[in-house]
């Protein structure tokens, strides 16, 4: 099964420069999960899902508690916590800047993961 988490839009302190770092800009993710959501259909129970409401509190907290000078390094480190759960085969992180070059409407970093390609 594929969980997909559209445009979740928060506010970190991403970018190389002073006035980057002085305050929190928006950035928006989008993240696409394959896991295998046979027992968690078969028994409706969300502890055999992906707690997708938890990971997207996580992926807050990452950005509100975080300073990061690359889009790079954010990508990553979402990809990483998800990686985190076993379940989760495969993951697409993209992880965009509003308004961080005047010329494009955002600049996006993606990262992934594939476990079964690890084997």
């Amino acid at each position: 099964m594929i969980i997909e988490i559209e445009n979740l839009r928060l506010r970190g302190i991403v970018g190389v420069y002073e006035h980057e770092q002085a305050c929190p800009q928006d950035i928006i993710i989008n993240a696409k999960l394959t896991f295998n959501a046979e027992q968690a259909v078969e028994t409706d129970d969300l502890e055999y899902a992906v707690d997708y409401e938890k990971l997207i509190g996580d992926i807050r907290s990452l950005l509100e508690h975080g300073r990061f000078r690359l889009l790079e390094t954010v990508a990553q480190r979402i990809t990483d916590m998800i990686s985190a759960d076993r379940r989760i085969s495969h993951a697409e992180v993209k992880v965009s800047k509003p308004h961080a070059i005047s010329a494009a409407d955002r600049i996006s970093v993606i990262a992934s993961f594939d476990r079964l390609s690890q084997k």
